[in-house]
């Protein structure tokens, strides 16, 4: 046999202990869920005619960005075309502009 709920039927406002009670709930819910608890000012925008289950809908929804925020990569800040200052820095404190000079050498040598 099959028991269906029946629905709870309004009974109007919540009791203080109940509201306290539905506010803790609340806050444990949203740290088990990994997100923000809500605040003692959030909390009081909640009507008191609201069980846990509605006020939780209504905390999800709140809490929920209304739309995609795309990561701005910190690459496309930067110019695209390197700092000619900073490689030629780069090339004389390395000693490669060394190499230059013996590889052309090499290859004049090979051509001969």
């Amino acid at each position: 046999m099959i028991r269906r709920r029946r629905p709870v039927p309004d009974v109007g406002a919540l009791g203080p202990h109940a509201i306290r009670l539905r506010n803790s709930c609340l806050g444990a819910l949203s740290r088990r869920r990994s997100l923000r608890p809500p605040t003692p000012v959030e909390l009081s925008k909640i009507r008191d005619d609201l069980g846990l289950r509605e006020a939780w809908e209504w905390w999800v929804q709140l809490d929920m960005p209304m739309e995609i925020v795309r990561p701005i990569s910190r690459r496309s800040a930067r110019s695209r075309r390197p700092d000619w200052k900073r490689v030629a820095i780069a090339v004389l404190t390395s000693g490669a502009w060394l190499i230059v000079p013996y590889a052309t050498a090499m290859a004049l040598v090979a051509m001969v």
